[in-house]
């Protein structure tokens, strides 16, 4: 099911949870890859994620917001 979440009065998709390996420590981290309603793709870390992004309800018109805008095909 999708699942979608607002952050600072924009909403966002949840793609998937991904790993990003750390340049640094050559370390794999867990992250959240999420997409813009203009279909832009991001990723951030997983526990940043949680703090920062609220859940909201799905709505017929959020999901045509959505299928709009998709650059991508992910659904």
């Amino acid at each position: 099911m999708t699942k979608f979440y607002e952050y600072k009065g924009n909403c966002y998709k949840k793609i998937d949870d991904v790993s990003v390996k750390n340049p640094v420590s050559r370390e794999w981290e867990a992250y959240v890859a999420y997409q813009s309603v203009e279909g832009n793709i991001y990723v951030r870390e997983k526990n940043e994620f949680k703090r920062l992004f609220v859940e909201v309800n799905s709505s017929e018109e959020l999901l045509s917001k959505f299928k709009l805008s998709d650059k991508t095909g992910i659904a």
